[in-house]
């Protein structure tokens, strides 16, 4: 579905670690271009800035050093982009992308997930396998 292209912004993410005292301590701001657009599903406005199903608003997951770098990268995009084409939920219209698909970061959480039953699943065993051994020990 046709969408119109809003607005264009270079947005900063700053990651911070705890420092001494337990005050955070400034480690690295990267930068990110957030598009903004707006579209229509039957007469009714829609407005969105989410990207993919996985990156969110952060256009292809791409970070930048600079916010020179970003609004550079930015322009050359974009600077002359007035429509997008953007794919929605027909259950739910607010619900929309404009990159469909899948990518890493949708399945991060589901690797995760995977990774932590499989340690269960390991560590029952390992426990399970000590028990009987536990149990000899005790009786001799």
């Amino acid at each position: 579905m046709p969408g119109k292209l809003v607005n264009v912004v270079v947005q900063s993410k700053i990651d911070h670690q705890p420092g001494v005292g337990g005050t955070a301590r400034r480690l690295d701001t990267a930068y990110f271009i957030r598009l903004d657009y707006s579209y229509e599903v039957d007469g009714k406005p829609y407005f969105s800035s989410r990207y993919s199903l996985g990156n969110g608003n952060v256009v292809d997951s791409e970070y930048y050093d600079t916010q020179e770098e970003a609004e550079a990268q930015a322009r050359k995009e974009y600077g002359e982009v007035q429509e997008l084409t953007v794919f929605y939920d027909p259950d739910d219209p607010a619900e929309a992308v404009i990159k469909p698909g899948w990518n890493w970061g949708t399945f991060a959480p589901l690797l995760i997930g995977l990774f932590l039953i499989a340690s269960g699943w390991l560590m029952r065993a390992i426990i399970s396998r000590a028990e009987p051994n536990a149990a000899n020990s005790a009786q001799a």
